[in-house]
């Protein structure tokens, strides 16, 4: 193999630092040492691949070329080295998304429980994949994904968790603040976002489309929820996420009033197919799901979303 994982090191350390001497810290090697390896790889290589600008190393088209596969490349190589040494030491570590949200004030309870009671499960929180997890899903950047609606898909397989309704979330001195539900022409006047797994049918339940001026899908996040402390915007968000950022950040989540039918959403748990036995996976969910009275409707149940 002419290109190897240290010199892909090499030259994503060059690019990030600009200098063989800053480059040499990143990678522990001497500015002399490293000199001779970029050498060596272009003479395998057959091309000059950076160039000295003043006190700069400034990539060729060549170098640029690698720069960009390294930095697609590396990120993949040295997650196997955590997750091998992880599994290596007897800790698993599932990577979660949950659909339209990177708040995730929801897991602290079963974050506490995994501390306490399982030493050897960690989680980690991908918000790359929150806008479409059961993509991140198949392409096996997560292993463990809260999607609203059973979409069929091959290679992907749903756990039913729970029914839930929808809140609007408003600031305090909201004049809708003090009223125990709310519907689309109560609101009208507003800039409101749009929780990613809330249909749009759902705000006006007489059009297919709302043609609201001021509607935005919005992933929620500290940063639209600010927005909306602020009495910028209001959100129409799923219940279970609503009412906890709601106490947490001094909003007020008022319940939303629909005839229409898919205002309710169906919450899963989904894995990829023939990963259902994981035992990883399979623990988390269930932390999850021994927590669905906390989540769910009243009169609402995992089976129910079944």
């Amino acid at each position: 193999m002419i290109v190897e994982i240290k010199h892909l090191r090499l030259v994503r350390a060059i690019a990030d630092t600009g200098s063989l001497a800053a480059a040499g810290g990143v990678v522990n090697l001497t500015s002399s040492a490293l000199s001779h390896q970029l050498r060596d790889l272009e003479v395998r290589l057959g091309g000059v691949l950076f160039r000295r600008l003043g006190r700069r190393m400034v990539p060729t088209s060549a170098g640029q070329k690698l720069i960009e596969h390294a930095r697609r490349t590396l990120p993949i190589h040295e997650a196997a080295e955590r997750e091998v040494r992880a599994l290596a030491a007897g800790i698993q570590t599932v990577r979660v998304a949950a659909q339209g949200t990177t708040c995730y004030g929801w897991m602290i309870d079963v974050l506490r429980r995994i501390s306490a009671d399982r030493t050897g499960l960690e989680i980690e929180f991908v918000d790359s994949a929150v806008d479409d997890p059961r993509r991140a899903l198949l392409e096996g950047e997560v292993d463990l994904a809260f999607v609203a609606g059973e979409e069929p898909q091959e290679g992907v397989v749903h756990h039913p968790l729970f029914t839930d309704g929808l809140v609007l979330l408003v600031d305090a001195s909201h004049p809708l603040a003090d009223r125990s539900e709310v519907s689309g022409g109560d609101v009208r006047a507003d800039q409101i976002f749009l929780h990613p797994a809330v249909s749009e049918d759902t705000y006006n339940p007489s059009v297919v489309r709302i043609s609201h001026p001021r509607l935005a899908r919005q992933t929620m996040s500290d940063a639209s929820l600010a927005l909306v402390k602020a009495g910028m915007a209001t959100a129409l968000v799923p219940r279970w996420l609503g009412e906890r950022e709601a106490a947490a950040r001094g909003l007020v989540a008022i319940r939303w009033a629909s005839a229409n039918p898919r205002r309710t959403l169906h919450w899963f748990g989904a894995m990829r197919q023939g990963e259902e036995s994981e035992p990883g996976q399979l623990e988390l969910l269930g932390l999850l799901m021994a927590g669905i009275r906390g989540f769910a409707e009243p009169g609402a149940s995992a089976e129910a979303a079944a």
